[in-house]
């Protein structure tokens, strides 16, 4: 503190406008629990955590792309590529896009039998009510991650500080409104509108830093391919839940098979060029 005084506070405010998204995360991700609990009850916290955790894989997945991605980020940020940024931002957001709409879709669908195999009737019958809208909650988190990406590299962290606590503190507010009306369905309604807020205002604010475009074109094809994949899982009889097991690689499959021929049918070459990047 006595040689570098002006470095080590610096240091410590980076360090703290890090650590107050973490806190706030923390408190969008748990806190309807609490209201739940204290306006519905136990049993309604046990129905939307067992049917909230089946989403969750949106967010494991799609922040995978996240870890890989970052360090290369970053190190073409302070080689000042900015290109190079561009284009990996563009790739990064294939991978969410190609990963994580399929699979939200999927969980969205396939979610009432998967929680019926795993859990009770009860628990099942609300898996409509929480498990599209936390899957899409993540997938706009996961977006969002761009502008963050952008404020850490421009030295805005504390801007990302002020965002989260602020969504937090609406996820609060909407948690104490609409989970006394709607329970379980309002605590979901209320992450998703948080989460939103936060990936629209971080992206909105990051622009101003950085400008760059995600691969609209993919994105179209992707949901062309979802949608195939959709209809087909539908047409489907459901006869067993235990059928829902074997749904999902073949569903898998035929997303694969679409998102292949309106892309183009891509080379062998093409295609582990991009399973490389």
């Amino acid at each position: 503190y006595e040689i570098m005084p002006s470095l080590v506070g610096s240091e410590m405010c980076i360090r703290d406008s890090l650590l107050f998204p973490q806190i706030a995360a923390w408190s969008m991700n748990l806190a309807d629990r609490f209201f739940l609990g204290a306006y519905v009850g136990a049993e309604a916290v046990g129905i939307y955590a067992a049917n909230y955790n089946l989403p969750v894989f949106v967010n494991q997945l799609t922040g995978a792309i996240f870890f890989s991605f970052t360090p290369l980020f970053a190190r073409m940020w302070n080689r000042n590529d900015f290109d190079g940024v561009r284009h990996g931002f563009r790739q990064a957001g294939n991978g969410i896009f190609g990963i994580g709409i399929p699979m939200g879709a999927g969980l969205t669908l396939l979610g009432p039998r998967i929680m019926l195999l795993l859990t009770t009737h009860d628990v099942a019958a609300y898996s409509m009510q929480v498990i599209p809208f936390v899957a899409l909650a993540y997938l706009i988190t996961a977006l969002g991650g761009f502008g963050s990406e952008i404020c850490m590299y421009s030295r805005r962290s504390g801007v990302l500080a002020e965002f989260s606590v602020g969504s937090a503190a609406l996820n609060l507010v909407l948690n104490w409104l609409w989970i006394p009306h709607w329970g379980v369905f309002g605590a979901s309604l209320a992450t998703l509108v948080a989460f939103s807020v936060l990936s629209a205002v971080t992206l909105v604010f990051s622009r101003g830093l950085f400008t760059f475009s995600l691969d609209l074109r993919f994105f179209f094809r992707v949901l062309v391919a979802t949608a195939v994949m959709v209809l087909t899982l539908i047409s489907i009889p459901d006869v067993s839940p235990w059928l829902s097991l074997a749904l999902v690689p073949l569903g898998g499959a035929v997303y694969g098979l679409i998102l292949y021929v309106v892309s183009g049918r891509p080379s062998a070459d093409q295609l582990m060029e991009w399973v490389r990047a």
